[in-house]
């Protein structure tokens, strides 16, 4: 995992904290594959832990693109997989400047797991 997050006012147990998750995004298919298979699979598959079913994915955009049509692609990625449990639907949250928020649900066994995906565009500092 990338970075771990203990927020006291969110969690009830005092061990508790958010996966985060970071990755790379230029709009190309090399980078939206390992953005599902290294980075959602390692929630899905239980690799990294989920403390009441929520954690985030970051996508660091170091290409301008078009970061809502790349959203798409990648949930084409996700639900193409052969693992149900990487399935889901990107829904926006929220669009602010450089940065695009989603949410997307998955199911793992009988709970579910809510990935927040946040790509935030750094390509203008990026040589």
């Amino acid at each position: 995992m990338d970075i771990r997050i203990l927020l006291k006012s969110d969690f009830e147990k005092e061990d508790a904290y958010y996966v985060i998750e970071c990755k790379r995004i230029d709009g190309t298919s090399d980078l939206n594959k390992k953005y599902v298979k290294e980075g959602v699979a390692s929630f899905v598959t239980q690799k990294y832990s989920s403390y009441y079913g929520r954690n985030i994915m970051l996508g660091f955009v170091v290409k301008k693109i078009d970061m809502s049509a790349n959203a798409k692609l990648i949930e084409g990625i996700q639900n193409a997989d052969l693992n149900q449990h990487v399935h889901g639907n990107l829904r926006l949250v929220k669009s602010e400047g450089v940065t695009e928020s989603y949410k997307c649900m998955y199911q793992i066994q009988s709970e579910g797991l809510e990935l927040r995906h946040i790509f935030s565009d750094y390509s203008s500092v990026m040589q």
